[in-house]
């Protein structure tokens, strides 16, 4: 039989430093809009032992912070959830980071972004992105332009504006979509069933809400089935 020699001793798994320099997140080069901007949402992985908030972190374009949404994805080992509390837990921090920012173009060429360690007590800046949850609609504000999603009835985008005049108000000659459009679904019999139909008692057995929000980009699931007109459910 062979023998194995061991020892104990209390030395921890060796902590990775955070780069100094920060961590480049790299837009691709392109040319359909060479002065545009363009969301972005990607993943970071983080070093193991180092990252326990986001709060620590910014994101910086050309040197000056701007705003971004940072979740918490997945930590290195199991916790209670994803919300990982500013102190240091056996947790081992934040694995995964996700990122979500608009781009900006400079003649089809990417500005230059940097992910940094900051001041967890420094907020974030502003941003023209804001939300208002209220009973029948969720109207989102990205600053030029206005949506309307509908609790009752869903049909995706209920309505969107867009501040022509830049007067800060959006007018009803502003108006680019109005609403009863949304997703559908036809079965084999060529049957048409849509999200924003009732059920045959009026009740819409829909659930719209705001799943993610943050400076730089809002997600909003629906949940119900699809119906025809006359309020016969998919099955």
């Amino acid at each position: 039989h062979g023998r194995w020699a061991f020892s104990i001793t209390d030395q921890k798994e060796k902590v990775t430093p955070f780069p100094e320099e920060g961590v480049e997140i790299r837009a691709h080069d392109q040319t359909h809009m060479p002065n545009g901007a363009w969301p972005i949402s990607t993943g970071v992985p983080m070093p193991f032992g180092n990252v326990y908030d986001v709060k620590q972190l910014g994101l910086f374009e050309n040197g000056n912070r701007i705003p971004a949404n940072l979740v918490p994805r997945a930590t290195w080992l199991p916790s209670t959830g994803l919300d990982v509390p500013e102190e240091k837990t056996d947790n081992g921090g934040i694995r995964w980071l996700g990122l979500s920012f608009v781009a900006r173009y400079d003649n089809g060429i990417p500005r230059g972004y940097v992910l940094k360690k900051v001041a967890t007590d420094v907020p974030q800046p502003k941003s023209s992105l804001s939300v208002s949850d209220g009973k029948t609609s969720i109207i989102i504000k990205t600053g030029p332009a206005q949506l309307s999603i509908s609790k009752s009835s869903f049909d995706g985008i209920h309505g969107a504006w867009l501040d022509l005049n830049r007067n800060g108000r959006f007018e009803t000659n502003e108006q680019l979509i109005h609403a009863g459009g949304g997703p559908y679904i036809v079965d084999e019999m060529d049957k048409r069933y849509d999200a924003r139909h009732r059920t045959k008692s009026g009740n819409t057995n829909v659930v719209v809400s705001v799943e993610e929000q943050g400076p730089a980009r809002v997600v909003v699931a629906a949940k119900g089935w699809y119906h025809t007109s006359k309020g016969e459910p998919l099955c």
